[in-house]
């Protein structure tokens, strides 16, 4: 018997091996770096570019795609303030009407911090977290970017979920 565990081991280091050196390459036979990682929910801005002149007035929204039951979670946004400055912020109270927070706007560091949203009931799909309105107030570019906030992570069932954030760019003429 212990011959047949002692077989059935190294079998299966064998093919642990086998199949791990597979996952390093592509099909070309070149070595690969990239790693497939599932995502639970892309949060993103509506719009990745935006083109406004001097002094515009723009709004934003933050969205969740493909959420997976979600009861809700947090971002935070950070920008350049000698480019825009924030003047208003909302989250989506007709999706997310359980405890809601606006979040903290500082125009002097650039960034609006912890904007919470949460439901009683988890949201799936695609939802609006918040709408952001901004002012252009110099012409040049800012990045506009989207990160987790560690007030209320994004969570399903107690679950915490991967989600991936992304980065939008405004420019001003």
């Amino acid at each position: 018997m212990i011959l047949n565990k002692t077989t059935f081991s190294a079998c299966a280091v064998i093919l642990s091996t086998l199949a791990l050196a597979s996952c390093g390459n592509s099909s070309d036979g070149q070595a690969s770096n990239a790693v497939d990682v599932k995502y639970d929910s892309v949060v993103s801005l509506s719009s990745n570019k935006v083109l406004i002149s001097d002094g515009d007035f723009f709004a934003l929204d933050v969205t969740a795609s493909d959420l997976s039951a979600s009861e809700g979670g947090s971002v935070t946004l950070k920008f350049n303030p000698a480019l825009v400055q924030v003047s208003s912020v909302n989250v989506n109270n007709s999706v997310w009407s359980f405890v809601n927070q606006n979040g903290t706007i500082d125009n002097v560091n650039g960034t609006i911090s912890d904007i919470v949203f949460s439901s009683y009931q988890g949201v799936s799909g695609d939802a609006i977290l918040a709408t952001v309105e901004f002012q252009s107030v110099s012409k040049g570019t800012s990045s506009i970017v989207v990160t987790a906030s560690d007030v209320n992570p994004f969570a399903s069932n107690g679950e915490v979920l991967n989600v991936l954030f992304e980065t939008a760019n405004v420019t001003a003429n």
